[in-house]
This record gives C-alpha cells, sequence and structure tokens, in this order.
C-alpha cells in the first residue's frame, strides 16, 4: 500500500471515529436526549479540540485517547465562564464510550481495509493492462 492509500485510510478512520463517537454520545446512549439539552457552546469546542488532536494521533488506542481527553480538559478547566466540574464530568463521560468507540473502529477499519485492497487491485490491473500494450 502506498503512502496516498495510508493517508487516505488514515482519514477516513479518523473522520469516521469522530463521527462514531459523536453519533454515540448523543443518540445512541440511553443518556443521549439528556445531552443534547445540557450540551453548552463550550462543550462542542472542548469535543472539537479532542477529535482535531486525535488526527495528529498515528495510533488511536484506550491510552492516547484518555490523554487527549485530560490534555484538552485540563485547558477548559481554566476558562472563566466554565464550572471546572462539569468539565471533568464531560471528559469522564468521553472517556467511558471509548469501548463502543473501539467497536465501530474495527468494524470501519476492516471495512476500509476491504475496500482499499479492491482499489489497489483495480490499480494494479489497470497498470499490467498498459504495460501489455
Amino acid at each position: 500500500m502506498n503512502n496516498k492509500n495510508k493517508t487516505a485510510l488514515g482519514v477516513g478512520i479518523t473522520a469516521t471515529v469522530a463521527a462514531i463517537a459523536a453519533a454515540y454520545y448523543f443518540y445512541s446512549s440511553d443518556e443521549g436526549p439528556k445531552h443534547v439539552k445540557q450540551l453548552k457552546s463550550w462543550m462542542l469546542r472542548m469535543k472539537a479540540e479532542v477529535m482535531d488532536k486525535l488526527d495528529d494521533v498515528k495510533e488511536i488506542n484506550g491510552e492516547a485517547y484518555d490523554a487527549i481527553v485530560n490534555t484538552v480538559a485540563e485547558k477548559y478547566k481554566q476558562l472563566k465562564n466554565v464550572n471546572p466540574q462539569e468539565v471533568i464530568d464531560l471528559a469522564n463521560r468521553m472517556k467511558g464510550h471509548w469501548k463502543d468507540i473501539k467497536k465501530d473502529i474495527e468494524k470501519t477499519t476492516k471495512h476500509t481495509m476491504k475496500t482499499v485492497k479492491k482499489e489497489v487491485k483495480k490499480a494494479t490491473k489497470k497498470v499490467a493492462k498498459k504495460k501489455e500494450m
């Protein structure tokens, strides 16, 4: 797999992880409607910042995810219009969803890898046909 395909795979996986995490947090859990009601603008910014930082991680795992959430949470606890306890609560809820996020990442990764392999196979056949001509 060349670097272009690896990059595309990484971007696809990261975007999928972000979407899955957000969807699960707001809609899949039993507390989803409660989360939507409690939503505040700083919460959205904090979650977006966590997702942005996940883009820079080469391998997403539980430790990396928790470290990113903790780093971003520390920043938000310092804001004057934000209750530090709410930041801690949000960070803990976000970290608590890691197992579900991991399952979805694994499913998505398998599907994405199948798609990439299929595309690489097609491209290889095209190149082989051109060389034969």
